[in-house]
């Protein structure tokens, strides 16, 4: 994992829950997390669906800041674009919980989740054609 600077923040996590990302598979199949923790690095596989957001293992501890890059089945990076900027590496926070509790997103966050999520679903139906 390349050294990441500038990390895309998508905000913080419940432990409990899934951790749900606005980010949207182009593909079905085997995908890959690196990450480092307490001074080690750590490659977990998962699933992802074509046209469904991505959804992370939570492997993480219950109050861990997480800086992450996600590995396409090419062994490519995956790239997030934001605002017209490319990111190749994330940050998520994981926040200890009583219950059973949804990330904690302003409004603002979770309206240009979904504006992206629409955008990709688009051009993901428009390579299809």
């Amino acid at each position: 994992m390349s050294c990441c600077l500038t990390p895309y923040n998508f905000g913080c996590f419940s432990s409990c829950d899934s951790i749900v990302l606005p980010i949207v598979a182009s593909y079905s199949g085997d995908m890959q997390i690196l990450f480092k923790f307490a001074g080690k690095n750590y490659t977990e596989i998962f699933e992802v669906e074509e046209g469904q957001p991505v959804v992370l293992p939570n492997i993480f501890n219950e109050s861990a800041i997480i800086n992450f890059t996600l590995i396409d089945e090419n062994g490519d990076e995956v790239i997030f674009t934001f605002e017209e900027v490319d990111y190749n590496c994330f940050r998520i926070e994981l926040t200890p919980t009583i219950n059973q509790g949804a990330p904690v997103y302003p409004k603002s966050r979770i309206d240009e989740f979904q504006r992206l999520i629409d955008e990709l679903k688009q051009i993901i139906e428009e390579l299809k054609n």
